[in-house]
């Protein structure tokens, strides 16, 4: 029995990729989030959250494979932007998260309230990205 490898990508290979790729994420974040339990320091709790903020932007990934077919073209253009949005600003969480982890682990700086700026440029951009590049 041969098995045919087709290298050429199939319409659902995005999904099942994404699909792994949240059930990855979701289960470093859980490793992270139980390792808080025995190793003293907010570096990793950062790195857990940005671990599910990885997860979210993938899962809205996901989500936009599965709904976006089902939608009439002119819906479809509705939800499209929110969801490269919301994916976006989700990826740039999980960088922004990392970050404050990698500082927090090496100089013991943990987040205020005056660092969020660091957050808002990179967030703003994923919002509006959508709607030029779209």
């Amino acid at each position: 029995m041969d098995f045919h490898f087709d290298p050429s990508v199939s319409k659902h290979t995005s999904q099942v990729v994404t699909t792994f790729q949240t059930a990855g994420t979701l289960l470093i974040a859980l490793l992270l989030r139980l390792l808080t339990r025995g190793i003293p320091g907010r570096f990793l709790c950062y790195w857990s959250w940005g671990w599910v903020s990885l997860a979210l932007a993938l899962v809205s990934l996901n989500l936009s494979f599965i709904i976006l077919p089902h939608l009439s073209e002119a819906t479809a253009a509705w939800v499209k932007g929110p969801a490269l949005a919301a994916y976006a600003v989700f990826e740039y969480a999980f960088g922004f998260y990392l970050w404050a982890g990698c500082r927090a682990y090496s100089k013991g700086t943990l987040l205020s309230g005056s660092d969020w700026w660091l957050f808002s440029l990179p967030a703003g951009f994923g919002l509006a990205a959508p709607v030029f590049f779209n």
